[in-house]
This record gives structure tokens, sequence and C-alpha cells, in this order.
């Protein structure tokens, strides 16, 4: 590790502590005595407050510790830093009502020209593919602060109420999540947050701590019906592009299987979802699943030569 990366460490390393040994830096960080002592001597030069109590246990203090100084990024961590901005660049919605011009603008005033200029050109050779989603999440940061609160709260999905408390936000394709546990039939839901038209809390019931609200997700596993399909190796992409957490792509045997499985209602998903793979499907199981399949292409068909 670099010196200046392992400043940068210490001052985390250091962030939340009242005092500390040079013992502490040496094991922390596999350095000698004379390298911890050299690296304290460059943390007091770059601003870091601290006296030294000399002695057999001797130690060091530090003072108005909430006031380190400013963590030093190397223009590496600067550049992975501001591609990471740019993902967000295609979101409708944003946590916390922030604009990405705002945030991107105010990254930019905090660094040099050089540095200016530098992720100017990293955008014109690097770009994110974002799905656009036409939709707000007019309530993605109450569901957010919900979470963190550990409130249960009432929300209007798709013109009915529901009791929530909220587990877990997730963000597919530019498109917000929200997981959590029904409390009025303690079932787990998921809801995409565009949809939810009203939002506020509510205490017709107890919060449930994190281990609890766990204990009610679905071992996936476990749904009714399963199915395995081979597919030609070229599809692999068309699975990494879009997949969910009850299909797995498995390697076995130098051939490549989609498993998975679902529930009755879950069925014209998994149709619409093996459609995607049509031109490379080698097999499929179970049989009643592919006569199905075969099915929502005739339909297709019948519905296209319908025009």
């Amino acid at each position: 590790m670099k010196k200046s990366e392992r400043l940068n460490c210490i001052l985390r390393f250091l962030s939340d502590k009242q005092q500390f040994h040079i013992s502490d830096l040496m094991s922390e960080y596999g350095i000698s005595k004379s390298t911890a002592l050299r690296d304290i001597a460059s943390l007091e030069e770059m601003g870091l407050a601290l006296y030294s109590e000399p002695g057999r246990y001797g130690r060091y203090v530090l003072l108005n510790n909430k006031v380190l100084p400013a963590i030093r990024f190397t223009q590496e961590e600067l550049f992975v830093l501001y591609l990471s901005l740019m993902t967000m660049k295609g979101y409708q919605t944003l946590p916390f009502s922030v604009e990405f011009s705002h945030i991107r603008q105010k990254f930019l005033d905090f660094v040099s020209a050089w540095s200016r200029k530098e992720f100017e050109k990293l955008e014109n050779i690097i770009t994110f593919e974002n799905a656009y989603h036409p939709y707000k999440s007019a309530f993605l940061k109450e569901i957010i602060y919900s979470i963190l609160e550990n409130n249960v709260v009432l929300i209007r999905y798709k013109d009915k109420d529901y009791h929530i408390q909220f587990y877990q936000v997730s963000t597919s394709f530019n498109q917000w999540y929200g997981c959590g546990i029904d409390r009025s039939t303690e079932t787990y839901k998921v809801f995409r947050c565009d949809k939810i038209t009203s939002f506020k809390q509510t205490d017709c019931y107890p919060p449930l701590n994190r281990e609890q609200l766990k204990s009610f997700i679905p071992d996936f596993s476990q749904r009714k019906n399963h199915f395995c399909a081979q597919i030609d190796p070229f599809l692999a992409d068309v699975y990494y592009k879009e997949n969910y957490p009850t299909i797995q792509l498995v390697k076995e045997n130098d051939s490549l299987y989609l498993k998975g499985s679902y529930n009755d209602g879950e069925l014209p998903f998994i149709l619409r979802y093996l459609s995607r793979y049509s031109e490379g499907i080698i097999s499929l199981k179970p049989e009643r699943l592919k006569k199905e399949l075969i099915r929502y292409f005739e339909a297709q068909v019948k519905r296209l030569t319908s025009l």
C-alpha cells in the first residue's frame, strides 16, 4: 500500500477514536514502529491535532477529533467516484430529493481544473446504457427513512391501501422497488415505488426489528413450480442483462441451464421471460411448461397475423 493511501486509511481508522497506541497502527497495517512514527508525523503536518503521553504505557490522544482533516483521494479514486456518479444520470428519481446535475456540479467544484478536464474526457469515452423511465417515485426518500427509523407506514398502491413495514429498497433498470412486510396479513410484498400514490406513518402495528422482518422473507427455492431450460451459450448475455432472484444460470458438464421456480399466478411472467431465449432453448422441463410456452407463442402469432 502506498504511503498516501495508508495515511487516508489511518485517518478513517482514527475517526471514531479519542486515543490510540502506536502498536494499534503497527498491527492494523503491518508496518514497523519507525514507519508508524513517520506516518504520525505526516498526519500532524496535514493538520491532525494530537499529543503524546510518554512512558511505558504511553499513548497518543486526539484533540477535537470531530474535525479531522479532509480525506484526500488519489486521481484514480476520483475517477471511480465520478464514474459511480455517472451511473445515476439516467434515474428519473434519486433518493433524498436531489438532482443529478446538482450533485455533479458540486463534485466538480471541489476538484482541480485539470481533474475537471479529465472528467469531461471520461464522459466522452465511457457511456452507460440506462433504461429511461418517465415515472417519478414520489415517496422514495420517505420509504428509505421509514426503514432507517423502523416505522410502519400506510401506503396507497394501485388503488389499494397497505400497512407496510419496508425492509429494503432495490433498483433494477433505473426503476425503484421497495420490499417489506404487509402487517395486516404478515406476508412479504414487493412494490414498484413509482406506483405508490400516498404515504404516511401509522401506529396501527408495533414495528418489528430487522431480524423479525427477515424471518418473513420467503425462501424462493420452496415455490410450488420448478423448471429447467437448457439454453445455447450465446444467450448467457440475455440472462446477465436482467436477472431475478428466483432464476439462476447454472453450468453443468459444459452446458448452460436456466433453473428457477414460480407460483401459479406468476406463470405469465415466466412465459414472457422464457420467450427471450426462444431462439436458443435446447430443452425445457417440465413438459407442461413447454406446452404453455408453445401456446404462448401461438397466441402471439395469431395476434400478429390479425393486425
